[in-house]
């Protein structure tokens, strides 16, 4: 989203990541069972992220607003003290997953995003029910089969000037 582009004002896809360093000298971050920690450095976590917004000068109170979900698979250790942490978003899957050859013919945008994401087993999504009217007909869109998930979703959104996202809540 931050390439600038004259002619088409929208349609990109951007997918969230990042990492998180997390400081271990108390060396509570482990694998036994007593630890609050416990378990953590195996398999995948949901991470929340959270802005505080303070509005005393407008006379109320902290809010603390959802920002992002984001994922882990694993923690690297740095040294004895630190762990790096990978942090992505659900985007990250459509990014490393094909679907077939297929072609779409004469529906809607909103369908063949659903019909693309519910063939690889995405199921929460959310679509506007007025996205799937008769003014967004595609004629034809071709998916070769070669490309990931993510790219010809890319690809219908330049095309078409429409937008995917994934919202705070990972949806």
């Amino acid at each position: 989203l931050d390439d600038v582009d004259f002619i088409r004002p929208i349609g990109k896809m951007c997918a969230a990541d990042g990492s998180i360093d997390f400081n271990n000298v108390d060396l509570k971050i482990n694998d036994q069972a007593e630890s609050d920690f416990a378990g953590l450095l195996k398999g995948r976590c949901e991470y929340r992220l959270y802005v505080k917004y303070r509005l005393q000068d407008y006379g109320g109170s902290d809010v603390f607003m959802r920002a992002a979900t984001l994922y882990a698979n694993d923690w690297q250790q740095v040294n004895e003290y630190e762990y790096k942490v990978e942090l992505w978003d659900i985007l990250k899957l459509l990014q490393t997953t094909k679907i077939p050859a297929r072609l779409f013919e004469n529906i809607s945008l909103a369908k063949i995003v659903s019909q693309i994401l519910d063939s690889v087993g995405i199921d929460s999504y959310n679509l506007d029910p007025d996205d799937f009217d008769e003014s967004s007909v595609v004629k034809y869109f071709w998916a070769s089969g070669d490309e990931t998930i993510f790219d010809i979703l890319n690809r219908l959104c330049e095309s078409y000037q429409s937008a995917i996202f994934v919202d705070e809540f990972g949806i």
